[in-house]
């Protein structure tokens, strides 16, 4: 009896094997984060082209829509915050924390928060006004609500930064962990893919269903709609043959992306064709955010081989980077520590000269000031700093505060001499690398 019931098992077993690979075979966040960034500077980018009277009157019970317009919205469990802001200050307050979250989001600061504050706003600002949303809201929420369960925050982030400075504090300065893998991050991605791809395919079906997407004149009368009119189209009148390849690369792609994109010979192709579809919409019909949106949700499906070949091949353009301080110095060692800590591909080595003296530099010139050795070149001081925020990545967000020439000229270096000369009556306000509080790092 039993063996009549173990081809049953193996086929049970089997398929819950293919389960797993399929959703839940584990992978770090790096492509997540990716869109995580891009998603979140384009929501910040659309709500902040927003003047203060155009949000009074799309979003307010001063403007077009007041607040019990359709009852039928809540009805149908359509829910937006913007029903209870009930004055002018309540919104404002409103829109502000919401383009902090979007910032916050954008950076990685205290991720696993801000992601649910920014799906609230952005499903509270669409169900506000849905006269005026399109393809950008419905499809950033799906996102969002897929990033919200999804473990960001852990690379590319403020969040990651902060962990590791709190992990070298407490084991030492050589300590790095690498982003963690989990089951529920793959599930996440693949979730995202599968979104991309029905949102193609209804997208190709609906087309098919009218006349000029069977004519091949569609492209033609989006791009002479006088909303949509970003370019000239006297090339495409002269040669309207181009009209018709265009109309019916649509139709193709869209219609045969979501069953190739899966596969790896013709994931490349298909990528690239859906960047450059979204990339023609975004030039012809002067569609960014939208284009935008779609091009990063599409970054789903790039393999992490390929962000490891591209940072592979920026370690090599970028020979390491050595990096000579003080290690009797505790500000010293703070500031290693923070430079460190934004080493996401892990360019720097570095060197305590109290106890390892680099055999091209003297003595006296490594207790003066840091040091680099890059490239056969060694830099000291402020121009040290100047080549680290530049070379590091993780850095480049400090690079208007180094290179800007009056800053750079007359503030940073004068005030980086005042504190090389005065780190060590500095180093006592800062706490004894042995005593600094230990945090939990789970």
């Amino acid at each position: 009896m039993m063996a009549q019931h173990k081809p049953f098992f193996r086929w049970i077993h089997s398929g819950t094997t293919i389960w797993q690979q399929c959703w839940f075979y584990g992978s770090d966040t790096l492509s997540l984060e990716v869109i995580r960034i891009g998603l979140a500077f384009i929501l910040f980018i659309n709500y902040t082209s927003f003047s203060l009277e155009e949000l009074k009157f799309f979003y307010t019970d001063m403007g077009i829509l007041p607040i019990n317009f359709n009852e039928n919205y809540l009805i149908l469990g359509r829910f937006s915050l913007l029903y209870y802001t009930t004055s002018l200050w309540q919104f404002y307050l409103f829109y502000s924390v919401f383009l902090f979250a979007c910032f916050c989001l954008i950076i990685g600061w205290h991720t696993s928060l801000v992601k649910w504050l920014v799906l609230a706003g952005q499903i509270s600002f669409l169900y506000r006004c849905p006269l005026i949303y399109y393809g950008l809201d419905c499809l950033s929420c799906n996102l969002l609500l897929i990033l919200c369960f999804a473990p960001i925050g852990t690379s590319l982030s403020l969040d990651r930064a902060r962990y590791l400075r709190r992990l070298k504090h407490k084991y030492g300065i050589e300590s790095w962990q690498p982003p963690p893998k989990g089951p529920w991050t793959s599930a996440c991605i693949r979730l995202m893919q599968l979104q991309m791809a029905i949102a193609f395919f209804y997208a190709g079906i609906y087309k098919i269903q009218g006349v000029a997407w069977g004519s091949g004149e569609a492209v033609w009368l989006a791009l002479t709609h006088a909303e949509f009119n970003n370019i000239s189209l006297i090339l495409f009148s002269k040669y309207f043959w181009i009209v018709n390849l265009l109309t019916y690369y649509t139709l193709f792609l869209e219609l045969s992306y979501p069953f190739l994109i899966w596969e790896r010979k013709t994931r490349p192709f298909y990528l690239i064709g859906a960047i450059l579809l979204h990339l023609g919409i975004a030039t012809m019909m002067g569609l960014y955010l939208f284009s935008g949106m779609m091009i990063f949700g599409h970054l789903s499906f790039v393999p992490r081989q390929w962000y490891r070949s591209l940072k592979l091949k920026y370690k090599n353009l970028i020979l390491p980077i050595e990096i000579i301080y003080d290690g009797h110095c505790n500000f010293c060692l703070h500031s290693m520590i923070f430079l460190l800590s934004f080493d996401g591909f892990n360019q720097c080595c570095y060197r305590n000269y109290r106890t390892n003296p680099s055999p091209l530099l003297k003595e006296e010139d490594q207790d003066k000031e840091i040091h680099i050795i890059s490239n056969n070149a060694i830099l000291s001081g402020f121009d040290a700093y100047r080549y680290l925020v530049l070379h590091i990545p993780g850095l480049w967000w400090l690079v208007p505060a180094f290179y800007i020439p009056f800053l750079s000229k007359f503030v940073g270096r004068p005030l980086y001499r005042w504190i090389a000369s005065r780190r060590a009556s500095i180093s006592v306000c800062f706490i004894n690398h042995s005593l600094i509080k230990e945090q939990d790092i789970e």
